[in-house]
């Protein structure tokens, strides 16, 4: 960013306010398109959705977590770990639903997988802070778990 190279504005600050900008573009984004639904639409049955996210390492998979959290058109039936440190992953999903008040959903860790010095994640410090995710169940089944469920209504 030049803004930041340029200015004496130390780079965390920008980005900082880059990500209020963008929240604040999103939230009157999301208040007007909320507006125009027809009150029909608004009364359906929420659609039942796991998520898989890398969170960690970029904004994008926190404001789709909190877009979701917040959609009375969702309800969440779980939430997957995925890439990387996935145990670490799941800590910090762990961590943001309890901050936000909703620790009733499941959380599930992924495989690990990835490259010697690619597990590593910018919010590392922020998600061991979260709650244990040892005793979580396995990703894949918890998603079989879930199908055959599904499958049995």
């Amino acid at each position: 960013m030049k803004f930041a190279e340029d200015s004496k504005i130390p780079r965390c600050l920008s980005n900082i306010l880059a990500v209020l900008v963008i929240s604040c573009l999103l939230a009157a984004f999301l208040e007007r398109a909320s507006a125009q639904v027809p009150p029909s639409a608004k009364s359906a049955e929420p659609q039942s959705v796991i998520i898989d996210t890398d969170i960690g390492d970029d904004v994008d998979d926190v404001f789709a977590l909190g877009l979701a959290l917040n959609s009375p058109e969702i309800k969440i039936v779980g939430i997957t770990s995925a890439w990387g440190n996935t145990k670490l992953r799941a800590k910090m999903i762990l961590r943001l639903l309890k901050e936000v008040g909703r620790s009733d959903i499941p959380v599930a860790v992924g495989i690990e997988k990835h490259h010697a010095g690619e597990g590593a994640f910018s919010q590392e410090r922020w998600a061991k802070a979260g709650p244990d995710a040892a005793s979580r169940g396995d990703a894949v089944d918890f998603l079989l778990h879930q199908i055959q469920d599904k499958q049995a209504k």
